[in-house]
């Protein structure tokens, strides 16, 4: 769906076109809460950290470092004997079978805040350079990396660190700052070796300060979308000379200043408040972007699109989105279920809050603008089609696809690792000006 209409405005826009206006408005609102949210899940996580060698100064002084940096870089341009003898699974909640459903249900939870990140492709495709060859492309890659990185560590911290370590639930029930608390360190002290967790908390503080000024620029940057697409105030469109939205930068990082509740509270329980309210908001953001999927695919039938025609086509659809929307609806659903006896307020509203903001935010908007679903056969799939044709055709056929490769074989290995930008001196950047079915090529440097 991505890789045939990447146009501006992202799954926002093709939630509009094929599903309801009001779903589109509604997703936007609640991928910024969740992008708000996990800036102040690494804010709080940097406290955390930082405790770990000083915890005689308070939290708040090194949440506003964090702060400080984030807002700064923004506004410049073996075998497996830990798992026998039953401690490959735990009850959680209740005893028996139930126990270990509802223990492997809150791990399934938690692992939709962990994989955050594979939605950046649906949520940039307006921006991505050739996108009929790339969106797949970097689809698979997001899918090996997820398998290799997040499935294989699990495993393999399974295998290092055993679930019933003394010091792993005594650092869980003491609510011990930093990596003091991580199965991976413990499972190295085990080992006998030293220096190493200092080493891995070190790690752990620059991936809580990078992923915190990466998640503050992709909420400012939808912020601003939001702004520019009449759903927001219109004094958010407004950029520096370097093209920062910074207004948008401002209100997004005014918003973080709620992680400086861990003045009166700890650190730890901040951290774990929001990645519950950032677990929820991106659960309901996935579950809306399988909605739109599904709604596309029927007007693929409808409107007789066949898959020869497609850039790209995943395997086993509509079969797997009608899988995962069944898990997204669940989750959603009993994604609160600890907190109801005894119940917990603080649960409660930090597992179901975000459900109930983006419900109004749809039919709040549905009522005041009188929106409604598209009908069957009805959805717009062309519009903005033929400018990504040409643009496609232009860096398959006009050669600036050769070009960019061979900028990349001669640019240094230190700025390929940095990530820099390809396009220099004389490699033409394709650019959609977006509603107005005009093209323009635009030499950038970097």
């Amino acid at each position: 769906m991505c890789a045939y209409l990447p146009i501006r405005g992202s799954i926002f826009q093709l939630a509009r076109r094929f599903v309801d206006p009001a779903l589109g408005f509604a997703m936007g609102w609640t991928y910024l809460y969740a992008g708000i949210m996990l800036v102040c899940v690494e804010y709080s996580a940097v406290a955390t950290v930082m405790q770990y060698w000083n915890q005689s100064i308070d939290p708040a002084v090194w949440i506003a470092m964090a702060m400080a940096i984030c807002i700064f870089l923004n506004v410049m341009p073996v075998k497996f004997r830990h798992w026998k003898d039953g401690n490959a699974m735990h009850s959680y909640y209740a005893e028996g079978a139930a126990g270990l459903f509802l223990g492997w249900w809150k791990a399934i939870l938690y692992a939709g805040f962990t994989i955050s990140g594979p939605d950046l492709i649906a949520l940039g495709m307006g921006e991505i350079q050739n996108p009929r060859r790339t969106i797949p492309r970097v689809a698979k890659l997001v899918f090996y990396r997820v398998v290799g990185l997040y499935v294989t560590g699990a495993l393999a911290v399974g295998i290092l660190c055993s679930s019933r370590d003394e010091r792993l639930m005594g650092a869980i029930e003491d609510h011990v700052a930093g990596s003091a608390a991580s199965s991976w360190v413990i499972g190295i002290q085990n080992l006998g070796i030293t220096g190493l967790p200092d080493l891995i908390n070190a790690v752990i503080l620059l991936s809580g300060m990078s992923c915190g000024k990466a998640y503050l620029y992709s909420s400012s940057r939808t912020l601003y979308g939001l702004a520019r697409a009449n759903q927001a105030p219109k004094f958010l469109v407004r950029c520096t000379k370097a093209g920062v939205p910074i207004y948008c930068v401002a209100l997004v990082s005014l918003v973080t200043c709620i992680t400086l509740l861990v003045t009166a509270n700890s650190a730890v329980e901040v951290f774990n408040w929001s990645a519950d309210l950032t677990t929820t908001g991106l659960i309901a953001t996935y579950t809306s972007m399988l909605v739109v999927f599904v709604f596309w695919y029927r007007e693929r039938s409808r409107q007789n699109l066949q898959s020869s025609a497609l850039p790209y086509v995943a395997p086993f659809q509509p079969y797997w989105a009608f899988s995962a929307l069944v898990v997204g609806v669940a989750a959603l659903v009993f994604i609160g279920f600890d907190p109801f006896a005894p119940f917990k307020a603080r649960g409660f509203i930090t597992g179901y809050s975000c459900i109930f903001y983006t419900a109004v935010l749809y039919f709040g908007r549905k009522v005041l603008r009188g929106t409604s679903i598209v009908g069957p056969g009805a959805a717009d799939l062309l519009s903005g089609k033929a400018e990504v044709d040409e643009e496609c055709r232009v860096w398959e056929e006009g050669g600036v696809e050769e070009n960019y490769k061979a900028r990349l074989m001669e640019m240094p290995f230190w700025r390929k690792v940095l990530g820099e930008t390809v396009a220099v001196d004389d490699t033409w950047k394709w650019r959609r000006t977006g509603g107005q079915g005009q093209n323009s090529y635009i030499g950038s440097k970097t």
